[in-house]
């Protein structure tokens, strides 16, 4: 026990008075994959302590791994012998760009892999250090403790090593081509480049650790490699409030408790604090959890868009914004309630719902969760926050209030704002002094703060390396349900405003996250975001920078390809040199497609060229979790998907036409419409899976008016009418062909004086054959007569209208069913009045029925 106790102390995290204290070690590998192994090239390394630097390299022999132990004797062998240090380090923080790369190729990896943590991919330590045995200078042994970073974890937006490299002042050495595929061979006949090349990367790795240490203990006052960017922004979080007197666990609505937890480490008990939501707010947590959903991410439109001006319009640091909108909440005054009217932009409030909007609105607004996604149809049952239901209110939307609690809020205490607004204040310093690191780790930094605060509400699995099991990922210090739901609602809402103040002559491509594609313009929107929401963000904005302004266009395009969410590219570029509007919906250019020009164009090229079977093959590195289990090498596996560029339907077709484009084929485009229920959207992708079954596209009217009608077939079988291989006007005259014959609904004199042969020649006008054999089957007993059940297709409303001008009296409607009328027969007598002509350039778009309506559109 005594030995135990030691142990503990030994190890116990040892704070540094100054960064320079750090010991910090940058580790690179090079290798060679051959026949889906790696042969160990070089391990180098950058050793960074009290302003000196030492660089080495070891290569190893075919076949030849170190264990780590080995390796950081020798790195600490060669770093005192040029008078690195004069005492062996007690802690030493070993930093890769991409750890599991290193790792993954030591001898002992099978070992060392429960010795460090698993995040987001790689290894890291988040709790105890590894420790490693070396040997001094008079031949005693040491302990080390080595704690692991992994500078991916620590770069804006998951940055490349050669940008972090542009931002020290390290450029990443060139090489020439074909050679990192090689090089072994580059090292067989360029010693000295491939030497000048591995260390480089190691010491980017090292100076990029031992700046974030310099600015966490600017942040936080720690002087120590932070982990994650997030988890830096929560203690610069805490401190901020720290020295603003803000008291945590009032902010977040918790409360301190003590709990007794089995140590299995020294076999006993001990008793720990920790911090659990107020009893009000945890008996409705799981309403907040529920409420709780992610971004908007729709397409509206499929295929090429006509010729126009395109603007992709974002809000301005959306998340951010709209949680530094927040006010102090006074969670002592929450209080259930049925009464929609209490639900506002100034509460933070959560409920379940039903609701229908009027059939006009273009763009519904309440989300409703899908297994994978959010739908938004007229009507349903949701969970929604107060922002979505305020504003569902003032678009007409009827609304039932199941179940709610809002929580008011102090309008004159921002307490997310003083840390949001001091990591732009910082941000900006950086900018005047050129400070490219600063600018941008600012701006990662402040928006990874709402992630914390959303950590661990919806269910995520990760994978444990300690214990080799999958785990719930933890809140984090921050997690606070009822504020996250706040935030993710209230930037929805404000995209709802905005979307549904657009004229109806004005069109939205897609929607993803916080901004979407329109050819509304700039200035117009900003004259239109005057809803609650939209205003809450623009007041926030002008506290913390003095500007109110909300939007901004990230690019200006003038003809878009669109074919699902997420799924977009450019067909007529902007301005000379625009980047072009790119999002590959998960679709992966092979790698020798580079520059977003190049992989724009691959994208439209497999979009015309594509088939029901495309596939698109694209390689990537072995799992971490795949590793552990086999011990194997971190190789690059080959994959083959389907491509993937159809209409996702989390929308109904509506008006459609075939456009034309760089003197292309004529492509199949269309408009949507919300869909009626959450039904009617799972009726559609189903259906889709099913005939996309055929190996069918969607490239023309046909294919679209083919599925369609699949679909109505699939609904007649439903009601258990029986589908036809010529078509719905089969089934249509096979159902009137029992009437016919059964003398009913206004047909009672219709075969008098006629005999079946020549009452058949005389249908087959109408274009659809028929027999003497039918009509006399058409009066067998047990058929079934179904009442408006016939679909209105094009196809259908033909043959309606011929039985109407030989039968006047027949009583068509009692057979059709015009509550699934196809979107199809719509599209089939207005496409040619109101559909953009390829030929020429339309700014006009008469696709909906529905006036704009509030904030700020004419009514």
């Amino acid at each position: 026990m005594a030995r135990a106790r030691q142990s503990k102390n030994r190890r116990r995290r040892i704070p540094c008075e100054s960064v320079d204290d750090l010991f910090i070690v940058g580790l690179d590998a090079e290798w060679q994959t051959e026949g889906g192994q790696n042969r160990l090239l070089s391990f180098q390394w950058s050793v960074l302590y009290r302003g000196k630097e030492s660089n080495g390299i070891a290569f190893y022999d075919k076949g030849k791994r170190p264990k780590l132990a080995d390796l950081i004797q020798q790195i600490l062998t060669q770093a005192r012998r040029e008078k690195l240090f004069s005492h062996h380090p007690k802690r030493l923080l070993l930093v890769s760009h991409f750890t599991l790369a290193e790792l993954s190729i030591l001898e002992d990896f099978h070992l060392l892999k429960s010795r460090f943590d698993s995040i987001r991919g790689s290894f890291t330590t988040l709790t105890e250090p590894f420790p490693v045995k070396v040997t001094d200078q008079n031949r005693n042994q040491r302990i080390i403790d080595v704690h692991l970073r992994d500078s991916l974890h620590l770069t804006p937006q998951g940055a490349r090593l050669e940008v972090l490299g542009e931002i020290h002042g390290i450029p990443k050495v060139e090489l020439p081509p074909g050679a990192i595929e090689n090089m072994a061979h580059l090292l067989e006949t360029n010693r000295e480049l491939f030497t000048e090349y591995a260390i480089t990367d190691a010491r980017i790795a090292a100076f990029h650790a031992l700046e974030m240490a310099k600015l966490n203990r600017e942040m936080t006052g720690e002087s120590a490699v932070p982990i994650t960017l997030g988890g830096m922004a929560v203690k610069f979080a805490l401190n901020q409030w720290s020295e603003a007197g803000i008291e945590p666990l009032d902010l977040l609505g918790m409360v301190e408790v003590k709990e007794e937890a089995f140590d299995s480490r020294t076999g006993r008990t001990r008793k720990k604090k920790k911090k659990v939501l107020m009893a009000t707010l945890h008996e409705h947590e799981a309403l907040a959890v529920e409420s709780y959903h992610g971004g908007r991410n729709e397409a509206f439109y499929f295929g090429p868009s006509p010729v126009d001006d395109w603007f992709d319009v974002d809000l301005k640091g959306a998340y951010s914004t709209a949680l530094a909108s927040v006010g102090m909440p006074r969670w002592l005054e929450l209080r259930y309630t049925k009464d929609s009217a209490d639900f506002r932009a100034g509460v933070i409030g959560c409920a379940r719902i039903r609701f229908e909007f009027p059939a006009s609105v273009r763009y519904p607004t309440l989300p409703v969760r899908q297994p994978n996604n959010l739908i938004f149809p007229l009507k349903g049952e949701t969970y929604a926050t107060a922002p979505e239901i305020e504003l569902a209110r003032e678009l007409g939307a009827s609304i039932e209030i199941i179940s709610g609690i809002v929580v008011p809020m102090d309008s004159s205490d921002f307490p997310f704002e003083n840390v949001i607004s001091e990591c732009s204040r910082r941000r900006n310093d950086a900018k005047d002094k050129g400070d490219d690191l600063g600018n941008r780790l600012y701006k990662e930094i402040g928006n990874s703060f709402y992630g914390k605060i959303a950590q661990g509400l919806r269910e995520k699995r990760v994978f444990d390396s300690r214990s080799a099991e999958r785990r719930d990922l933890p809140p984090s210090p921050v997690t606070q349900p009822f504020i996250a739901a706040h935030v993710t609602g209230l930037v929805r809402t404000a995209l709802g405003e905005l979307m549904n103040s657009i004229e109806e002559d004005r069109v939205i491509i897609s929607v993803t996250t916080d901004g979407f594609v329109t050819n509304a313009s700039l200035d117009v929107l900003e004259q239109r975001s005057d809803g609650p929401a939209c205003r809450t963000l623009r007041e926030t904005r002008d506290r913390m920078l003095g500007d109110p302004s909300i939007l901004e266009v990230k690019h200006a395009i003038r003809q878009v390809l669109c074919f699902r969410t997420r799924g977009q590219a450019t067909l007529k570029p902007g301005t000379s040199g625009e980047v072009p509007l790119l999002a590959k919906a998960g679709i992966k250019p092979p790698p020798d497609i580079v520059g977003s020009d190049h992989q724009n164009e691959w994208m439209v090229r497999q979009f015309l060229e594509r088939s029901a079977d495309t596939t698109f093959r694209y390689e990537s590195l072995t799992t971490l979790r795949h590793l552990y289990e086999s011990d194997g090498d971190l190789v690059a596996v080959g994959h083959e998907r389907r491509l993937g560029m159809e209409f996702d339907f989390k929308r109904k077709p509506s008006l459609r036409w075939m456009n034309t484009f760089r003197d292309q084929e004529p492509h199949l485009a269309f408009h949507t419409t919300p869909f009626a229920s959450e039904q009617e959207c799972r009726f559609y992708r189903e259906g889709w899976k099913r005939f996309e079954r055929s190996g069918r596209c969607l490239k023309t009217e046909d294919d679209l008016r083919d599925f369609e009608e699949f679909l109505e077939g699939e609904r007649l079988a439903e009601r258990g009418i029986n589908r036809s291989r010529e078509g719905l006007a089969k089934v249509a005259m096979r159902q009137f062909l029992r009437r016919l014959v059964r003398g009913v609904c206004g047909l009672e004199s219709a075969l008098d004086g006629c005999s079946y042969a020549e009452m058949a020649d005389r249908l087959c006008g109408s274009g659809v054959e028929v027999s003497a054999g039918d009509l006399k089957n058409a009066k067998r007993p047990g058929v079934k007569l179904a009442s408006h059940s016939v679909p209105s297709t094009p196809e259908v409303v033909k043959l309606v209208h011929f039985l109407r001008e030989e039968f006047p009296d027949w009583d068509a409607n009692e057979m059709m069913d015009e509550g699934h009328s196809s979107p199809g027969r719509a599209a089939d007598h207005i496409a040619t009045d109101i559909a953009p002509d390829a030929s020429r350039e339309q700014t006009s778009y008469g696709v909906n029925d529905a006036k704009s309506t509030k904030f700020g559109a004419n009514s």
